[in-house]
C-alpha cells in the first residue's frame, strides 16, 4: 500500500545518494536507520545488514562518531557480543565511548552509556571519569539542545530514532 511506499523511496534516495558520494559517511548510517533489523540492502553490487552499514560509515569516516553511537545500539539489541572495528574488538559499552570521545553533543550515546553502568560505577571518557548520574545528567541536556536544534532544522534527522534503544526495541 501507501504506507509501504514512502519509506521505500526514502531507501532508494538514500542509495542514490551513496552511489553518487560513496565518500560521505553520513549517506551509509542515514540507510542503516531506515532498516529493520534484520533487512538486507543492495548498494552498489553489495549486499549489506544495518550492522554493515554503520560499519560502512566508519570505514569511510573513521571519526564519525554517530555510527559508533548506533553500532552500540545494534549489540544492545542483539544481546551483546563484541563487533571489530579497524582490527579492534568493542563491546557496547566501548562502542559508546568511542562516540562520545568524537563527539561530545551526542546526547543519545550519553544515555545509552548510562544505561550500561550500575549505580556507583564510574568509566573513562575521555580525561574524565563519570558517573551514571553525571552521564544522564548530560545526556538530557543534551537531548534538549538537539531537540531545538532539529525543530529549527528544515531536514529531518533519523538519528534520534536509530540511536535511542526503546525506538529500536518497538520496531522489532
Amino acid at each position: 500500500g501507501l504506507a509501504a511506499g514512502a519509506p521505500l523511496q526514502r531507501k532508494e534516495a538514500l542509495i542514490e545518494a551513496i552511489l553518487r558520494n560513496p565518500t560521505v559517511a553520513d549517506g551509509y548510517a542515514d540507510l542503516a536507520c531506515e532498516l529493520q533489523e534484520d533487512e538486507l540492502v543492495c548498494v552498489g553490487g553489495g549486499v549489506f545488514t544495518q550492522k554493515e552499514l554503520f560499519l560502512k560509515a566508519i570505514e569511510v569516516n573513521p571519526s564519525f562518531g554517530r555510527a559508533y553511537s548506533d553500532l552500540g545500539t545494534i549489540l544492545n539489541i542483539e544481546g551483546g557480543g563484541t563487533v571489530e572495528v579497524n582490527g579492534v574488538a568493542f563491546r557496547e559499552r566501548d562502542l559508546y565511548v568511542k562516540a562520545i570521545e568524537l563527539d561530545q553533543t551526542l546526547g543519545i550515546a550519553h544515555e545509552n552509556l548510562a544505561e550500561t553502568l550500575e549505580d556507583g560505577e564510574t568509566i573513562r571518557v575521555g580525561d574524565e571519569e563519570l558517573t551514571r548520574r553525571e552521564l544522564q545528567h548530560r545526556a538530557t541536556r543534551l537531548i534538549e539542545v538537539g531537540e531545538k536544534q532539529e525543530a529549527l532544522s528544515p531536514s529531518p534527522q533519523c538519528r534520534s530514532a536509530c540511536t535511542t534503544k526503546t525506538a529500536q526495541a518497538s520496531v522489532a
